[in-house]
């Protein structure tokens, strides 16, 4: 509800500004509330991905030269990903600065690398076996596969802004699970990713 009001007061207040003025605002004041430790608090039904993507849908598509857009092509315009997508990379980087050391919690709390030396990106994790939904989802068990599918020259940076630069470069959309990406129709190259 809060970042509702913050849009808003955005879009009342700065009406006068550009498309990327106002995207700026959006990034700083309502995104990052969308954003807060979302490795912890990560949604995974359908329903719950949609709200919270509906946000930035909702504002994007009120956007001066904008509106009449896709979602898609708004995206591409302000040179930005998906809330959804945004998520996968957040988890990714902490996963990253975890199993390489940059985290002040130990890589053997959350992960258990793989002993097995087969064709890989050199820090395999092992996928724990889960019953239910909610382990499934959780930070440690949720990212794994993407984690393994990830090219060494990704996964063997050396600092973790070398890591989200590599990342950025990388589509991540196939990876969506909310109902929002069915009106996606573009394929996204990104560079300097917002």
């Amino acid at each position: 509800q809060s970042t509702w009001g913050t849009c808003c007061q955005i879009r009342r207040n700065f009406h006068h500004r550009s498309a990327y003025h106002q995207f700026e605002l959006f990034r700083v004041y309502a995104r990052s509330i969308l954003e807060y430790n979302c490795a912890i608090w990560c949604p995974y039904l359908d329903k719950d991905i949609n709200i919270i993507e509906q946000v930035q849908r909702d504002f994007t598509r009120r956007l001066p030269g904008l509106q009449g857009l896709s979602y898609a092509e708004r995206l591409n315009r302000l040179n930005t990903r998906s809330l959804e997508e945004r998520r996968i990379v957040i988890d990714l980087v902490e996963m990253f600065k975890i199993i390489r050391g940059f985290s002040p919690i130990s890589d053997l709390q959350m992960f258990k690398l793989s002993s097995t030396r087969t064709r890989s990106n050199g820090y395999k994790v092992t996928i724990p076996h889960s019953r239910n939904c909610i382990h499934q989802n959780h930070f440690s068990v949720r990212r794994i596969t993407l984690w393994n599918s990830l090219p060494s020259t990704v996964v063997g940076a050396s600092t973790t802004l070398g890591f989200r630069t590599r990342i950025n470069n990388i589509d991540l959309s196939a990876q969506c699970t909310g109902s929002w990406k069915n009106t996606m129709n573009t394929v996204h190259i990104y560079s300097n990713v917002n």
